[in-house]
């Protein structure tokens, strides 16, 4: 799953950037950098590849990533949600160390005055 979001991702770069030299959007237009040996900076999953620990303070990884078990903390709290409503998990490196974002599908309703 892993390999499927980073192709998507691609592809998105892709018709992001025909689509920006159909429409004559002045300027840059965003052709994609695609290297050979990139160290990768993220790695996104959808469904699976990732477990979250009972108490969700913890995020294993469960593929050939090797990055192991990452302890959560964060301004968000992820009892609020259940475990359908994440849809993706992005884990980032960055110069100081691993972050993981989380997808969650909620729907947003505003109060009509």
């Amino acid at each position: 799953m892993a390999i499927q979001a980073q192709a998507e991702r691609g592809w998105a770069a892709i018709e992001r950037f025909y689509k920006n030299c159909q429409d004559k959007i002045p300027g840059k237009k965003g052709y994609p950098k695609f290297k050979k040996y990139q160290v990768r900076a993220s790695v996104e999953y959808k469904t699976s590849g990732w477990k979250l620990s009972e108490d969700r303070r913890y995020l294993t990884l469960t593929d050939k990533f090797e990055a192991g078990t990452f302890k959560l903390w964060g301004s968000r709290n992820l009892h609020y949600y259940q475990l359908k409503q994440i849809k993706r998990v992005r884990i980032i490196r960055r110069h100081d160390g691993y972050y993981a974002q989380f997808l969650i599908d909620h729907t947003r309703e505003k109060k009509k005055n």
